[in-house]
Parts: structure tokens; C-alpha cells; sequence
């Protein structure tokens, strides 16, 4: 939000949320119970509007921030979404396979990756095995 310029109240105003919706999704911890005690929880289409004003899809607001104190790296990442999405997806995906390889390339002796870890054995692979 801060990294595109947007206050709380400027990024409600773009999404066509009030400024209290998108402070209870930045602040859940805070928010009021309902009428019934019940915590609130976000609506789908209210999140949809605000990733929609921020240009990403809504699966990403769910994925916890991680805050860099590196300003220009934050710079950076940022030019790079926006390049990205601009590709069409054939180049996107070429692209997204060279960063692959690059990091691989360059990780660490010894370091797994997420994808190239073993996958729990089935039930049928256990059978044979014992």
C-alpha cells in the first residue's frame, strides 16, 4: 500500500471500500465483534476491489508482508511486478523459468529447494518398501 503512494484512506477511496473495512483487514486483531459475538471476516468481493486497486491478484493480500529495510530493493521488486505483468504469459513463463534457473545456479552448496524436495511416500510406494 505505502510502496504505491496509497494511505488507508486513499487506497478505500480507489477500491470503493469505506477507509473502517480496510483498516479491520490491516488490523484484524482490532476489529469489533458482530451483533452475535462472532468475529467478522473479510468478504470476497470487498477484497477483490481493494487487489484490484493495488494491480495484484486477491490470493496475494492473503500471503503475510515481509518487511524489507532495504528501500531500494522494495524500489526494485515493485518496477519489476509491474514489468512482469506486462509481458504476455508466454514470456512470463520464459522468464519466470530463467529466474529458476539463475537461483538454482546460485543458491548455497547444499541447499534444498522447495520444489526439488521428496514428496511423501503413498500408501502404495510404502507397501513396497516394506
Amino acid at each position: 500500500m505505502e510502496a504505491q503512494g496509497h494511505t488507508q484512506s486513499s487506497l478505500a477511496k480507489k477500491a470503493g471500500v469505506v477507509q473502517r473495512t480496510l483498516g479491520n483487514y490491516l488490523n484484524p486483531k482490532e476489529r469489533e465483534l458482530g451483533a452475535k459475538g462472532k468475529e467478522p471476516s473479510a468478504k470476497l468481493t470487498e477484497m477483490a476491489m481493494v487487489a484490484e486497486a493495488l494491480g495484484i491478484e486477491p490470493w496475494e493480500l492473503l500471503i503475510p508482508y515481509v518487511a524489507t529495510t532495504d528501500a531500494e530493493t522494495e524500489k526494485l521488486a515493485v518496477e519489476l511486478d509491474a514489468l512482469f505483468r506486462a509481458l504476455p504469459k508466454g514470456a512470463q513463463a520464459a522468464l519466470i523459468e530463467s529466474a529458476r534457473l539463475v537461483s538454482r545456479a546460485t543458491k548455497p552448496e547444499g541447499h534444498l529447494e522447495e520444489t526439488t524436495r521428496s514428496k511423501p511416500a503413498t500408501r502404495e510406494e510404502e507397501k513396497q518398501t516394506h
